[in-house]
């Protein structure tokens, strides 16, 4: 730790570096096998003396891509060569960079959409009255990503007619003699245009990965290294990235602890004092009770689940030693079961100094209704921690002086109010909506309760942890599981991203700071504007106490 502080790198172990550096080390593998090992089994055009002087072939989808490749590739050894595009400027620019290329002067243009039988059909009659004779045609274009039932003005569907109907057609009108078909592997080209920004993300921060297409320029020299099938094109597209990835570690290793707070600085003891964790049985709610117990708290655990969280107390024991750690049952999707945590802790403990509504979830299908009749995320996110807060007010207030500390979310900025969200209802919501409107509402929640908690000496307020590699994304599908996995090399671990969760938990400069919102560089900063409408966050309150009848509850109490 200490030549890691001399690095200013105090909040990262050494198993952390090893961590960053082994994915590198593995990705850096691959693309040498990549680079270094093809070609030793596969046909090279070096190894192919064909001349072809005096013959026509035909490329559809020539203007850019593998299209653009092959005719490159057939102009270069004498062939006529007849680009057949959809698009004439692209396929312009496509002929004059064949020529630049290639000197070749037996270039053609033609205008062919293959999602039209009239534009085949028209295309075919003229090409056969200016070409005797077909040598080879290459049924290249293709498209995929395009709505399906997009039907074209011949009553076709558009994906079935453009990859298949219309080089059926296309085929039949040019008939020649041999026909093959073959795949060309996973490509660098424009064929994923017509997909969601998503998609398009993932294939461009994959293409790292994919084939490039050769540069005969290059072919000499990439033969003598035995990348027959690489340009140095390609090359300098697989190392930029990885220098570029690598940037990103060495910043993200060397440039935190400069300017956030660190549990060092902090000398706060917790003997004697009683702090609540939700959602302690993993991630930052487990190291949050970690370094609370290691400062003497008597930490209750509250989890959903009593395995996981009897392994967290007994993981966290080992650590620490700490022998003033309880587990108890507490889900928050359930009023039943807040009620029952909160009447069986207020018997328990007398005063409780620190609770953290660490517990969260996301990626559940919204208008997953509970049994007390409210909307799943609502409920676990928000819902459930404005019930437990207020049950257990009388504890907080009975300590003289307590901090309630709301876990957030940047992605709060992407949020918006709607109280019948709460009971499922409302304006739809995409997939990730649920997630970031319920943490947005426990800002707002954050800011009543401050105020009505005023000259108490119980503080409130919340935090953005940052984006964490927790167990967050485990509701989610595959795809969204697998990039976040992908990119956890880049995300904090548990441990840092309890640190600005601690900040508010221990910093004594806090002392009397209530209803303020913090970043996860532990930065005093405003939420979004939604966030901060008093009105809203009052009638929020209201609508909340009525859905989990709060004051019937306090009553009973």
């Amino acid at each position: 730790m200490e030549l890691l502080a001399l690095l200013g790198m105090e909040a990262w172990s050494l198993g952390s570096c090893i961590s960053y550096v082994l994915p590198f080390l593995f990705l850096l593998l691959v693309v040498l096998l990549k680079l270094y090992g093809e070609g030793s089994d596969i046909w090279t055009l070096q190894s192919c003396p064909v001349d072809l002087t005096g013959k026509t072939a035909v490329v559809t989808g020539a203007n850019s891509g593998i299209g653009k490749a092959v005719s490159c590739e057939l102009a270069r050894r004498g062939a006529r060569v007849v680009l057949a595009c959809r698009r004439l400027p692209q396929g312009q620019k496509a002929l004059e960079d064949i020529r630049k290329v290639t000197g070749s002067k037996e270039l053609v243009l033609r205008e062919l959409d293959l999602s039209s039988v009239a534009s085949i059909q028209s295309f075919s009659q003229k090409l056969l009255q200016e070409e005797r004779h077909i040598h080879l045609l290459v049924n290249n274009a293709g498209a995929s990503g395009l709505p399906y039932k997009t039907i074209t003005s011949d009553g076709l569907e558009l994906t079935f007619m453009t990859n298949y109907l219309g080089h059926f057609l296309l085929t039949n009108l040019l008939l020649s003699v041999t026909v093959n078909s073959v795949d060309p592997g996973i490509v660098k080209t424009e064929i994923m245009k017509n997909h969601n920004w998503l998609y398009r993300s993932i294939f461009w921060f994959l293409s790292v990965f994919l084939k490039v297409r050769t540069a005969p320029n290059f072919m000499e020299l990439l033969a003598l290294l035995g990348m027959e099938a690489w340009s140095l094109s390609s090359c300098i597209s697989y190392a930029l990235p990885f220098l570029f990835l690598l940037l990103v570690v060495l910043l993200k290793l060397y440039g935190e602890g400069s300017d956030i707070w660190t549990l060092q600085s902090c000398p706060v003891d917790l003997t004697g004092k009683t702090a609540v964790v939700t959602g302690a049985n993993s991630g930052i709610g487990k190291a949050v009770s970690c370094e609370l117990a290691r400062r003497g708290a008597r930490v209750v655990l509250a989890c959903r689940r009593l395995p996981q969280g009897q392994k967290a107390l007994e993981d966290i024991r080992k650590v620490t030693g700490s022998k003033e750690l309880v587990l108890r049952e507490l889900d928050l999707s359930s009023v039943a079961s807040i009620q029952s945590f909160s009447q069986k802790l207020l018997q328990e403990e007398r005063h409780i100094h620190l609770l953290v509504n660490n517990a969260g979830a996301s990626g559940l299908p919204y208008k997953t209704i509970t049994s007390d009749g409210l909307e799943l995320t609502f409920m676990t996110n928000y819902l459930g921690h404005f019930l437990l807060t207020n049950l257990l007010l009388k504890g907080l207030l009975g300590a003289g002086s307590a901090r309630v500390v709301n876990v957030s979310s940047f992605r709060h900025k992407h949020g918006f109010v709607d109280e019948q969200h709460l009971v499922g209802a409302g304006c739809p919501l995409l997939s990730n909506q649920p997630y970031d409107c319920s943490k947005l509402l426990l800002i707002l929640f954050t800011r009543e309760l401050a105020q009505r908690l005023q000259k108490t000496g119980v503080t409130v307020n919340s935090v953005d942890p940052g984006i964490v590699k927790t167990e967050i994304m485990k509701n989610h599908n595959w795809l969204y599981r697998s990039i976040f996995w992908f990119l956890s090399v880049f995300l904090k671990s548990p441990a840092q991203g309890a640190i600005p969760v601690l900040y508010l938990s221990l910093a004594e400069e806090l002392d009397g700071v209530s209803g303020k919102y913090f970043t996860s560089k532990c930065k005093l900063t405003l939420p979004a504007e939604p966030a901060r409408d008093p009105e809203v966050a009052h009638s929020l309150w209201n609508t909340s106490a009525r859905l989990t009848n709060l004051e019937k509850v306090s009553k009973r109490e």
